[in-house]
């Protein structure tokens, strides 16, 4: 009986995970608003029954896309690769920043077609825990021997933060132009 539990959870992940793929490709190519429930539970050969068992609606999906696509770039470490590519990023916030920029520009039409929709928050809130652990980590290093409060550093770093995916934001919203991050 136990081992049936975790046929089911894997299960449960399976099709989860493919209807996230499924809408990722989707919105590789086309914008959310031309993409319906059942395109989506058609793509995994499952009915609309079974989309709503695992999610509440589209936006939930869409979440769980968002944080299936970007995952690879949510780890804690950052890779040598980002480093060589971008030597003057003399921090850990600013190879993150790097690479939130290279992942989003990777993934382009998948970014704004998210960004064109109503999920934008998700995207964001995403771009905010890719950076945002990072630039509290290097604010931390800097801000070592000084006497300022946890809170006042907190505070501080979520604003560079989000002033930081703002900046990106605003990049998204303008095409995501190649020659803008170099």
């Amino acid at each position: 009986m136990g081992s049936s539990g975790g046929a089911d959870e894997r299960m449960s992940r399976d099709t989860k995970g493919r209807l996230s793929d499924a809408l990722i490709e989707l919105l590789e190519n086309k914008p959310m608003n031309k993409i319906t429930i059942g395109e989506v539970s058609s793509r995994c050969s499952v009915s609309r029954m079974t989309f709503y068992y695992y999610f509440k609606d589209m936006n939930e999906l869409v979440a769980s896309a968002i944080d299936r696509k970007f995952e690879k770039y949510a780890s804690t470490a950052i890779t040598d690769a980002a480093a060589e590519a971008h030597p003057e990023a003399d921090s850990d916030w600013t190879q993150a920043l790097w690479l939130l920029f290279n992942s989003m520009r990777d993934n382009r039409e998948f970014v704004l077609n998210v960004f064109r929709s109503i999920a934008h928050d998700r995207l964001f809130d995403t771009a905010t825990d890719l950076l945002g652990a990072r630039v509290m980590n290097d604010f931390n290093t800097v801000t070592r021997s000084m006497d300022i409060s946890e809170n006042d550093k907190l505070f501080v770093s979520r604003f560079f933060t989000r002033a930081i995916v703002a900046t990106c934001f605003a990049w998204i919203a303008e095409g995501m132009d190649e020659d803008a991050i170099g």
